[in-house]
């Protein structure tokens, strides 16, 4: 989880640095088919793991300044 704050923190650094003040948060779906494609984009299957790493990097994301936003992508059932 650690790391996972740390990947949304250098991602704020890295944006805010390209002027932006905006970056999508983490995927929060759970996928558990590969065949829906894009898997990738969630923290596994296991609805704990991906709360507790989606609140990581979310906090990562908004740890450097109080003026970026996160835009966690919205849950929806799939498959």
């Amino acid at each position: 989880e650690s790391l996972t704050a740390a990947a949304g923190a250098a991602t704020a650094t890295e944006v805010a640095a390209a002027g932006l003040n905006w970056a999508f948060g983490p995927c929060v779906a759970s996928p558990r088919d590969s065949r829906w494609g894009r898997t990738y984009e969630g923290f596994g299957a296991d609805e704990q793991l991906v709360s507790r790493h989606a609140a990581a990097a979310v906090t990562g994301l908004q740890a450097p300044a109080d003026e970026r936003a996160d835009l966690t992508r919205p849950f929806l059932p799939a498959g």
